[in-house]
């Protein structure tokens, strides 16, 4: 995915451990963390609990963090958003030649 600013949440029941990433991606490799690129974290994990069906999460940023690798969150304006999901515990491919 080229060009694109990332908030990940990886999951571990097993030791009831929830990990907020800010990613950049600009490549089609698995996207690097916002401070491995100069950049800074700037998304926080306020709260999490796992549940019978998978965990819900409470997550914040800024609107306008002032990091190049982050996008501007203009209030009342759409922004395209995706959500997948992975029982793996690694990263894995996904796009329309995926199986």
């Amino acid at each position: 995915m080229y060009s694109a600013d990332m908030i990940v949440l990886l999951s571990s029941q097993s030791s009831n451990t929830l990990t907020a990433m800010d990613l950049y991606s600009s490549t089609e490799d698995t996207p690097p963390d916002d401070e491995s690129l100069g950049g800074k974290n700037d998304v926080h994990l306020e709260s999490f609990n796992f549940t019978n069906y998978g965990f819900m999460a409470i997550v914040s940023r800024l609107l306008d963090t002032g990091d190049k690798y982050d996008s501007v969150i203009v209030p009342n304006s759409t922004i395209d958003m995706i959500c997948a999901t992975e029982s793996k515990k690694s990263w894995v491919q996904h796009d329309i030649e995926s199986n």
